[in-house]
């Protein structure tokens, strides 16, 4: 169904933002810069709401700019008033939003593409469409929240890349995932190094003959 959007001076109470935000806070820096500039340049771009029963309007995109506007004590805010589209869901929109103005964290896009998955019920291809990504990247959001306790954390703490977590994570024995995970953290392990390490314990399943075998192959490949 083709959207009809118009723009219109909104009145803020009357704005639901509770199915909207898929952040894990608010950027409240963001949110005083933008009122800085709101102030000086005026709001250059509406936000986003749908109509809903009652006279009231649900947050789409843009919460913000709705925020920097209620700081600056608005009582309307310009929006772009869209009819209810079940092909394109509130918290899928928000998200798209979110990626394009202003950079999510990994764990924020984990949350954001699980929401899409099981709340909204949304096939993988259905996420790669809406949100302009590849199945790769949607699949690696899906599954690293799945990643043991300290790989995951690790990983969205930024101690470790996306492709060492899946290396680590690959295999199942508790304390070579440990060893593994602390050599790439603390020894700044490459995925090269830790590749090595995961195949040799994969072959013979020793962690000290796999830790010293795994880096003395990745040494003589760096030496060739």
């Amino acid at each position: 169904m083709k959207q009809t959007l118009n723009i219109q001076a909104i009145r803020i109470y009357l704005i639901k933002t509770a199915d909207q935000m898929v952040r894990v806070s608010m950027d409240d820096d963001h949110v005083i810069e933008l009122s800085n500039s709101i102030a000086k340049l005026g709001l250059l771009q509406p936000i986003v709401v749908e109509s809903m029963n009652g006279g009231v309007y649900q947050l789409i995109a843009g919460a913000h700019r709705l925020a920097a506007c209620k700081r600056l004590n608005w009582t309307h805010i310009p929006a772009n008033i869209r009819t209810p589209n079940e092909s394109a869901p509130v918290k899928g929109l928000a998200l798209v939003e979110n990626i394009i103005r202003r950079d999510m964290s990994l764990q924020e896009e984990c949350t954001a593409v699980k929401t899409l998955s099981e709340e909204q019920e949304m096939s993988t291809s259905q996420i790669c469409q809406l949100l302009g990504r590849g199945k790769d990247w949607v699949n690696k959001r899906l599954a690293a929240p799945n990643f043991p306790d300290k790989i995951r954390d690790a990983l969205f703490d930024n101690m470790i890349t996306m492709s060492i977590a899946e290396e680590i994570a690959s295999v199942d024995d508790p304390a070579f995932q440990n060893i593994v995970l602390n050599e790439a953290i603390y020894a700044k392990r490459t995925l090269f190094e830790v590749k090595s390490m995961v195949e040799t314990f994969k072959a013979i399943p020793s962690i000290s003959n796999a830790v010293e075998a795994g880096l003395q192959k990745a040494e003589e490949n760096r030496g060739k």
